[in-house]
């Protein structure tokens, strides 16, 4: 099973018409997963699996990253989980 994964949003769309002039089929022969919950991934054909890397809640945790720099103490590392938002663009092993 391939798979590509686009990272940088202004390349989803050059990169889903490259695999449909090539004549493959989404997400039968090829699936495709992006890291931006645009509109161009929810309102594609197929819509895109996605994931919501939560940039609102980045920027916060930066913003709080920033302030804590002028205090001084300990830096402490901090996650902010992304969401997978499965859409027609994979498939489930097996299905």
């Amino acid at each position: 099973m391939d798979a590509v994964y686009i990272l940088v949003e202004a390349l989803v769309q050059p990169t889903v018409q490259a695999i449909e002039e090539l004549g493959l089929l989404i997400p039968r022969e090829i699936q495709v997963v992006t890291s931006s919950d645009s509109a161009v991934s929810r309102n594609g054909a197929p819509p895109l699996t996605s994931f919501d890397l939560h940039p609102e809640r980045l920027g916060e945790e930066l913003v709080a990253m920033m302030v804590r720099r002028l205090d001084p103490g300990p830096d402490a590392n901090r996650t902010v989980p992304a969401t997978l938002l499965r859409r027609a663009s994979t498939r489930i092993p097996g299905h």
